[in-house]
């Protein structure tokens, strides 16, 4: 409260020196609050100016705050959201991409055979032909049924206690090439050691992972079984030529393949890896790629687990 000031009370009698003094009084409080409230607005200025550009496209646009700025927090959290954003539209672009090449050339394949088999062709190897091509579309499809219902924020994974040696052996056994499985080795000192995991979904994660491994990799297959201070892993190493450095993150993401990759000999639709990582995400784990000591590929499947006898 300011007053009461007699002064004030007749207007006819105010001097010079009354409206100096009002007037130096207004400027020692309105320039501090100037100076303060300057960089507020200068900051929310360019918050409203970055978002106005994220809403007509242009999902690149960030905000560049100060540490000391007091809408720092808020800075942050918008280019986390417009990050967050331009990765789902780029990976929605890339899908939209993938499918349509996945989905035409089968079907652009099918409508030839139908037609050899209208000109008089022999039905028998055309039937069969076509067989396949709708065996890749249905997979194709099953593929990204599975990687929207692990997407979904209703997902909840069964993770229960898991006989980890036998377990892994039965997939191992699925995926023999000429008599030869996949190794299993344990360096956990128990003869039997049990983990936590969703039986059903890690079986599909370390199926993708030997998929891919017995697709590019090589004859020979290891999958090491570790734990360490509630931390599980599986190493699964191949003796392919490996994943470059630069490419291994880039292959986490959906509908991601390695260059040269999409071709009729390897087959894929690049979202395997991708749901290797939904998976163990689903776990509270990770997913790695790194260096075998053959020479091929290392995924590493990391999640946190008490280890049970």
């Amino acid at each position: 409260m300011l007053g009461p000031i007699p002064f004030l009370t007749d207007l006819d009698n105010i001097s010079w020196l009354d409206f100096l003094a009002l007037l130096m009084m207004g400027a020692a409080l309105g320039l501090p609050t100037w100076l303060w409230l300057r960089p507020f607005w200068r900051d929310l200025l360019q918050i409203i100016q970055q978002s106005r550009r994220v809403g007509q496209g242009d999902f690149a646009a960030r905000v560049k705050l100060d540490e000391s700025s007091a809408l720092a927090s808020l800075g942050v959290t918008f280019n986390s959201m417009a990050q967050d954003v331009e990765q789902l539209t780029t990976s929605r672009r890339a899908m939209i991409d993938a499918v349509s090449h996945d989905l035409r050339t089968p079907l652009a394949r099918m409508r030839y055979r139908l037609e050899a088999i209208k000109s008089g062709a022999d039905s028998g190897p055309q039937v069969a032909a076509l067989e396949r091509d709708l065996g890749q579309i249905d997979a194709l499809i099953e593929e990204w049924l599975t990687m929207s219902s692990l997407d979904s924020p209703q997902m909840q994974m069964n993770i229960q206690p898991q006989a980890m040696l036998p377990w892994l052996g039965k997939i191992a056994a699925e995926f023999s090439l000429s008599g030869k499985a996949p190794v299993v080795v344990n360096q956990i000192d128990l003869i039997d050691p049990h983990l936590e995991i969703d039986s059903y979904y890690f079986g599909r994660a370390v199926s993708n992972v030997l998929s891919n491994a017995r697709r590019y990799g090589g004859e020979t297959i290891v999958m090491t079984l570790k734990w360490h201070e509630g931390m599980a892993q599986l190493l699964i190493d191949d003796n392919g030529e490996g994943i470059p450095e630069e490419q291994r993150s880039r292959l986490l993401q959906p509908f991601t393949r390695m260059e040269g990759s999409r071709n009729k000999a390897t087959g894929g639709f690049g979202l395997g890896l991708a749901i290797v990582a939904m998976i163990l995400r689903g776990h509270g784990g990770q997913v790695s790629i790194e260096s075998a000591p053959a020479g091929g590929a290392r995924i590493i499947l990391a999640w946190p687990s008490p280890l049970r006898v």
